[in-house]
């Protein structure tokens, strides 16, 4: 799929706003193995993807999906934070709801920082019976997987 200049500058802003020491950011062909990578240019210096830290590579994949998803998607993440860096939480989960009001996000985590954060801003509307039945589909091994996001939810009844 081929997205517009607008949104990658969208992607590429949002990638700079975490990460404020990246000078550049580009998309590279190695055509000997017919594929793409990422790479950019951190206080001048050239990083390719290998050299990128799962961390920032994680986050990024993050912000990519998010402005590339498709109109009124589900998203459904288990344990969110897991490979990221304290410094990208806050801003992460902000950018997240902040950016795409039309995706129904169920992400499951045990950070005070993302619960906190999600919590005020966007409650679950579900009647508890939906949600209770989302809860008992996420399965994971056979056992459930970590509490939801807002395990405080206030449904509608």
């Amino acid at each position: 799929m081929v997205y517009s200049i607008k949104t990658w500058s969208l992607i590429f802003e949002a990638i700079k706003e975490l990460f404020y020491e990246i000078d550049d950011i580009d998309i590279e062909e190695d055509p000997t193995r017919n594929m793409y990578f990422l790479s950019m240019k951190v206080y001048r210096k050239k990083l390719m993807q290998k050299d990128i830290s799962n961390g920032m590579l994680k986050t990024i994949y993050y912000i990519v999906e998010l402005f590339t998803m498709s109109d009124d998607s589900l998203v459904l993440i288990d344990e969110f934070e897991n490979g990221l860096g304290v410094n990208c939480i806050d801003i992460l989960c902000e950018l997240m709801l902040s950016e795409r009001n039309d995706l129904q996000l169920i992400i499951t985590s045990h950070h005070p920082k993302i619960i906190n954060a999600i919590d005020a801003k966007r409650p679950c509307n579900g009647s508890k019976e939906e949600l209770e039945k989302i809860y008992d589909d996420c399965i994971k091994d056979g056992e459930r997987v970590s509490t939801l996001i807002n395990y405080t939810i206030t449904a509608e009844e």
